[in-house]
């Protein structure tokens, strides 16, 4: 019994890249500043100054590859 339809390789599903490209919009638009305001603002001495760095980083990869899957079905350097 198939419940999904068919796709051909190297194609995602519909639902999956809107779904990727809602979840980019989110990290890019509201994580992404509110993890710079954090970095650039902290009194924070030490390793949480380099965590906050780190989250920067993270919201940066994340938004930037997750757009770009949803925009092209192909998700962080998978073949296909």
């Amino acid at each position: 019994m198939k419940i999904m339809p068919p796709r051909q390789d190297g194609q995602t599903r519909t639902v999956f890249r809107i779904l990727a490209g809602i979840v980019a919009a989110f990290i890019l638009l509201v994580s992404l500043p509110l993890a710079l305001y954090e970095a650039t603002t902290a009194t924070m001495v030490g390793w949480e100054t380099l965590l906050n760095w780190f989250m920067v980083l993270c919201c940066i990869y994340a938004g930037i590859g997750l757009a770009i899957g949803a925009r092209t079905g192909r998700w962080f350097n998978s073949p296909g």
